[in-house]
């Protein structure tokens, strides 16, 4: 009898073995499959550290609104700001040695400058009431109103040098003659500005504001609604697949008409990750300017994303990458950031992936736990039987 206690002791004792190896599996999976990444997140940080640079300017004021920046060429750049903390008092700043150095091109004190686009040889600068022209570098500027309106212009897009459309907080515009007369979409669906357009064909564009993402198949003059969460700005890939982000959205659109929300970043404070800009260059590389992270870089498409070093704690407004080196952006405060390695990785932040995989890992390790256990108790209770059948066998013989 005690020769079997000692052997069912011994089971008992390499059950819980097992239990206490499975549990620790249990617990030590999940982590590692959530983020391998920062086990090498001391390596990343210290390549983090030089990833974004400031640019030393004679622009930059404490809480002044800066909100876009563009580039030619490699040497050429604009960027809009404010030349003190109030609305109005708009400046356009250029550079010409990929800026390093910048200087005032155009200032107006009765109005503000939030968008810009750069087509060929022409320059567009939304503004209060219309629009700013330039056809010479911004070398000189020409102002034109847009109907009677006084509200502020916001979202501006060009399909080509001719073709555009430019947004106010009351309406949508269509020109057709590069500029020179603008016509009202009546069926402008709602009473906000768009804050992004972007067309992929004369007919086939998207818009987005605070209330949704809005689609039209007619060039602008029907619109239906596609998402209902807002934001501030796009980044088509190609025709059907785009990038759209808000304060507390990131979603991606693959079939030309259906916007999927992303995860987002978790953050400590539990705010919201304030996503501001977003540009892809290809389906591959892709970098989110905003607050937390200030900017964001994914190598795969979007599913894994890694915060990249920036000197500065403002929020991140605009972001323009000339190819997956060489990029620039600009936050509130009029800080200007350059990059020549913003395709380096950075230091992990999130993943869009699903996360289905630890949580199969981990029902599976629960499932192998409840086998082992009913196995060994039924071992045990074989050997407890057969035990039991071998005693009585010898007391009656």
């Amino acid at each position: 009898m005690d020769c079997m206690l000692e052997k069912v002791e011994h089971i008992e004792m390499r059950a819980r073995h097992l239990f206490t190896a499975l549990a620790i599996c249990i617990l030590a999976i999940p982590p590692l499959t959530e983020g391998i990444s920062l086990n090498l997140s001391d390596v990343r940080r210290e390549l983090a550290e030089t990833i974004w640079e400031e640019v030393d300017h004679d622009f930059v004021i404490d809480d002044v609104m800066a909100f876009d920046i563009k580039f030619k060429n490699v040497t050429h750049g604009w960027a809009l700001s404010q030349n003190k903390t109030s609305f109005g008092d708009g400046i356009i700043l250029h550079t010409t040695d990929s800026g390093y150095s910048w200087q005032i091109q155009l200032y107006n004190n009765s109005t503000w400058f939030p968008r810009m686009e750069i087509v060929g040889n022409n320059m567009w600068v939304t503004a209060d009431g219309g629009l700013f022209h330039s056809v010479n570098d911004g070398e000189s500027w020409y102002y034109i109103p847009i109907g009677s309106e006084s509200n502020h212009f916001y979202g501006l897009f060009f399909f080509n040098e001719t073709l555009g459309w430019a947004s106010s907080e009351r309406g949508l515009y269509k020109t057709i003659d590069g500029g020179m007369i603008w016509n009202e979409t009546l069926s402008y669906p709602y009473d906000d500005r768009a804050r992004d357009i972007c067309f992929t064909s004369p007919e086939d564009g998207w818009i987005i504001n605070t209330f949704g993402i809005y689609h039209t198949v007619d060039g602008g003059e029907t619109w239906e609604k596609s998402h209902s969460k807002g934001g501030w700005a796009f980044s088509f890939v190609s025709d059907t697949e785009a990038w759209a982000v808000g304060d507390d959205m990131l979603a991606h659109m693959v079939d030309g008409k259906t916007w999927i929300e992303q995860s987002l970043p978790n953050s400590a404070y539990g705010q919201s990750p304030y996503f501001t800009d977003i540009q892809f260059l290809n389906q591959t590389h892709g970098w989110i300017g905003g607050k937390t992270p200030l900017i964001a870089h994914s190598q795969n498409s979007g599913v894994d994303w890694y915060e990249q070093s920036v000197p500065t704690e403002e929020r991140i407004e605009a972001i323009f990458m000339l190819n997956a080196s060489l990029g620039w952006a600009i936050s509130w405060g009029g800080h200007i950031l350059r990059t020549t390695r913003g395709k380096e990785i950075g230091v992990y932040s999130w993943s869009t992936a699903s996360n289905l995989g630890p949580v199969v890992i981990f029902l599976v390790i629960i499932i192998a736990i409840g086998v082992s256990v009913i196995l060994y108790r039924i071992r045990k209770r074989r050997y407890l039987v057969s035990h039991q059948q071998q005693s009585q066998d010898g007391e009656m013989t």
